[in-house]
């Protein structure tokens, strides 16, 4: 049975915690999806006779099923900025599947899927439709969690040693800030970095260096977010970047703002 969980949520931008105009709320999987599912997820709003939203995200390098009724989509990794137009009132239920895992229902690639939304049909089968509309009938997030994985299980989802691999690869970037390179990732799995670079291309869609300039990205929204104005000079030799400017391009091109005008518009 899925666990609710306090989400504390990495990548959204232009808000602090707590002040988004939506109800965020995740759970944990259970124990027998535990190597499959990273977390259930559900977004709701209600903005009648408010102005729309925009909610913008840097997505992690994992696969969604998003659930929303006329407009369910299996969102693939998306490379760049993710926007959400939010208006009147409104409810999302989502899947996060853990980096690797979407490779056993993909039959293919998971790089087939980046940067693109597909209907769960062509993943799911038509017969899906019907599960969709029981889990979106739901009271609850609770309740829609449980409907998730009674779905879930009654699908042969086998996960094989790559995506575990993959995963714990994934995760080891995520969780240690120091990792900036490939080659740093390649020695400590010992990996030759071509058979790392095609492992990520079948299991996770993006390539290794992608994830670790993703995560260290998400790494500056944090320190600009909870320290404003930090000493950006520093932050970007922490992350990695050759020298200030290299990260202030990367920063803009992702969030269409320097890191100063991001940091102060918050």
């Amino acid at each position: 049975m899925a666990q609710i969980i306090e989400p504390k949520p990495r990548g959204i931008l232009n808000v602090l915690p707590g002040q988004q105009p939506f109800q965020l709320h995740r759970a944990l999987p259970g124990p027998q999806f535990s190597r499959l599912v990273e977390h259930y997820w559900s977004v709701s709003w209600n903005l009648d006779g408010k102005a729309p939203y925009e909610s913008e995200t840097l997505p992690h390098p994992s696969v969604h099923l998003v659930l929303e009724k006329n407009r369910s989509e299996v969102v693939g990794v998306m490379r760049g900025r993710f926007t959400r137009r939010l208006e009147g009132d409104g409810c999302v239920f989502g899947i996060k599947f853990l980096p690797g895992a979407f490779r056993a229902l993909s039959r293919g690639p998971v790089a087939k899927f980046t940067d693109r939304r597909v209907l769960p049909g062509a993943v799911f089968g038509e017969n899906f439709y019907t599960i969709e509309s029981e889990i979106l009938s739901q009271q609850n997030f609770d309740a829609m969690a449980h409907a998730a994985e009674k779905f879930l299980g009654a699908i042969d989802i086998p996960i094989d040693a790559n995506a575990e691999l993959v995963r714990e690869i994934v995760f080891t970037i995520r969780d240690d800030r120091t990792i900036l390179r490939v080659d740093s990732v390649a020695e400590e799995f010992a990996l030759g970095k071509r058979q790392l670079q095609r492992l990520f291309a079948e299991y996770v869609g993006v390539s290794p260096k992608w994830v670790i300039e993703r995560y260290r990205m998400h790494e500056a929204l944090v320190q600009l977010t909870e320290g404003g104005r930090a000493d950006l000079a520093s932050l970007a030799h922490g992350l990695g970047y050759f020298d200030q400017a290299h990260f202030h391009k990367a920063f803009q091109r992702l969030t269409g703002k320097s890191p100063g005008e991001y940091a102060t518009g918050l």
